[in-house]
């Protein structure tokens, strides 16, 4: 069973800020302005309280989530967020992402492999969920225009 202390400062901070690069993945890849970079950030927010809620969530799954609603936990998470996209221009947002939720992934693995599975799998599927909606509801918003 995976928990912080399973991770060095810099790795936890890492995978407590994977949630939020992950919005920002999916925002660099299908840009859908302010509103659409809004919704991205309540989903990774949403995700997290319910992961903290879920009694079959893993364990590393409900530390995170329960590390991240502390202060000093998101605030971990923001500092790595800002290091990971310092100075970055709008192409590389979408490289660099995915280059820290790799190297987050490998992290996970190789600190927590029996709990690895599960997470990168919420991960995933959190937001992309997400994606779909938007999707839908740009579809629906475009049948409806004249």
């Amino acid at each position: 069973m995976a928990s912080k202390s399973n991770f060095s400062e810099e790795e936890w901070g890492r995978v407590l800020a994977a949630t939020m690069v992950a919005g920002m993945a999916i925002t660099a890849a299908d840009p859908s302005g302010l509103w659409g970079l809004m919704k991205e950030g309540m989903t990774g927010a949403w995700a997290l309280a319910h992961a903290k809620q879920d009694e079959n969530a893993n364990s590393l799954l409900k530390a995170v989530a329960e590390d991240f609603a502390s202060g000093a936990g998101s605030s971990l998470a923001r500092e790595r967020v800002q290091a990971t996209f310092k100075g970055a221009k709008a192409g590389d947002l979408r490289r660099r992402a995915v280059e820290e939720l790799q190297a987050v992934a490998a992290i996970v693995q190789a600190k927590a492999p029996e709990d690895a599975p599960a997470f990168k799998a919420w991960l995933r599927n959190s937001h992309r969920r997400l994606r779909k909606r938007r999707k839908r509801a740009a579809s629906w918003v475009s049948a409806a225009s004249p």
